[in-house]
């Protein structure tokens, strides 16, 4: 059964324009969601962050949420990425990522200045959760992806280095071009918001 806060905003939303069900699709990767929603095999999806190589690709909704990149990193290391300048002293850092993002990759370049970064295109988060690449320093995605993976793996923590959080606004990505939708979707946070 699915839980969170994704799957009640869905569900809100598909009240209010008037669908019967929601239907939730598995995706790998922000790469294969925007071939769905291109496709027309899915509609929209929930809580995804706001990248420059994907705004040719998806209409975002506004922002409704503001996320933060987190590092998860095994328990060992956690100091080791608790602040900008532990994570400076490192000097190299293999970072794990869902998938190549060229976007995501120069964000953290200039984010982390002076830290020799190499980035790894894992085919899921359980590859670095489950100790299968220990070449990997630290796994990067949304603070709340990775807890959620944290939990399912107590061994590893997520740390979101301090100061100044890289934070990474959400909002709902939909198929390119589909104004009517993208137009009820921003309304629709607007009410939202003000209600609470």
């Amino acid at each position: 059964e699915l839980v969170g806060m994704d799957v009640e905003i869905a569900g809100l939303l598909a009240r209010d324009l008037g669908v019967p069900a929601v239907e939730f699709v598995a995706v790998r990767g922000i790469d294969g969601l925007a071939k769905l929603l291109a496709e027309g095999r899915i509609d929209m999806a929930m809580s995804i962050p706001y990248l420059v190589d994907m705004l040719p690709m998806v209409d975002y909704s506004a922002p409704y949420f503001d996320g933060v990149a987190g590092f998860a990193v095994r328990d060992k290391d956690r100091d080791d990425f608790e602040t900008l300048e532990a994570i400076r002293k490192r000097g190299r850092v293999t970072i794990g990522m869902a998938a190549e993002r060229r976007d995501v990759q120069e964000m953290l370049r200039d984010y982390l200045p002076g830290v020799e970064l190499n980035f790894v295109a894992l085919g899921s988060p359980k590859e670095f959760f489950s100790g299968q690449r220990p070449d990997v320093d630290a796994f990067v995605a949304l603070a709340q992806v990775g807890a959620a993976w944290s939990l399912l793996y107590p061994e590893y923590s997520v740390v979101v280095p301090q100061p100044n959080p890289l934070k990474l606004p959400t909002g709902i990505a939909m198929r390119k071009g589909d104004r009517d939708l993208a137009d009820f979707v921003n309304g629709w946070l607007v009410i939202r918001k003000a209600s609470g």
